[in-house]
């Protein structure tokens, strides 16, 4: 969601400079960043948590299965 924002603030501001090498590229990124924000709305995770904290407790996995194999 912030790369919409960012997106849109920037091509708001090159449409009002008048200037096509920034608000042209910006609005290729809101239009991926929109896509996006679809996509996490079509395909939420199943697991009932943010994706965010799905990322962190694979880590968190990780880094116990890593400490498990190698004993002090």
């Amino acid at each position: 969601m912030i790369q919409v924002a960012n997106c849109l603030l920037w091509m708001v501001y090159g449409m009002a400079i008048g200037d096509v090498f920034v608000w042209l590229p910006n609005i290729a990124g809101l239009v991926l960043g929109l896509v996006q924000c679809a996509l996490l709305a079509l395909y939420p995770d199943q697991n009932g948590g943010s994706l965010l904290s799905s990322i962190g407790t694979e880590g968190d996995v990780m880094l116990e299965d890593k400490e498990s194999a190698y004993p002090p």
